[in-house]
């Protein structure tokens, strides 16, 4: 059941334990622009999109997140957000499907994609 995850984020991909995600999932994709983020939306079909927005949270808006839905309507859009992050009321007004804190044990953030990958696989059969 492979997956085609995009990082929106090189530190939290490192951060996240970047070999446990290559062993699990391929091909993962480092987006560095949101340009970059619907380019691969429009060129390969992308399962789940990882955004860290605590370094970016007035670039992530709603306007950003409509084109990805625009571009790619079953993709799963996962933030990852600090524990104590005061912007929390404004990523979840966003509407990701998922958040997950950043500080998030590695070994267990793969396994939540895990449990993510199959429910997008289910859909898909």
């Amino acid at each position: 059941m492979p997956s085609n995850i995009v990082f929106y984020d090189l530190d939290s991909f490192f951060v996240l334990g970047a070999k446990a995600l290559l062993d699990t999932f391929e091909p993962i994709y480092i987006a560095v622009t949101q340009q970059d983020v619907i380019d691969l939306l429009k060129r390969q079909s992308i399962d789940i999109l990882i955004i860290d927005p605590s370094q970016r949270i007035w670039i992530i808006s709603k306007d950003f997140l409509a084109s990805v839905r625009s571009v790619s309507e079953k993709t799963k859009i996962v933030f990852l957000i600090e524990s104590k992050n005061k912007s929390n009321f404004y990523i979840n007004r966003l509407c990701p499907h998922l958040v997950i804190e950043k500080n998030i044990n590695p070994a267990i953030f793969v396994k939540i994609l895990e449990l993510l990958n199959i429910s997008i696989y289910a859909n898909k059969i």
